[in-house]
């Protein structure tokens, strides 16, 4: 892997397999939570009855294309979104 963005890159395989095996929520450093991860998207993925299995920020820049943000993911173990990504 090469190139100006090898860290980021690696961090983002770093991070989808943790994602993948363990479940959970990724968050840079940079992030200020306001209010827990519980109430932001734990307590609805942790919940089987909702289909909700992955929440990450979405931006639609120009053209109309949206974007899915990789500085905050969460995810149900086992994923098969978290898995292809």
């Amino acid at each position: 892997m090469d190139g100006s963005c090898k860290g980021q890159h690696k961090a983002d395989f770093v991070r989808s397999a943790c994602l993948f095996m363990h479940g959970g929520v990724w968050s840079d450093v940079g992030q200020v939570l306001l209010r827990t991860f519980d109430t932001i998207c734990w307590n609805i993925l942790e919940d089987e009855s909702r289909p909700e299995r992955v929440f990450a920020p979405q931006w639609v820049g120009k053209p109309m294309v949206p974007l899915v943000l990789n500085y905050f993911v969460a995810a149900r173990k086992g994923d098969p979104f978290i898995k292809r990504w």
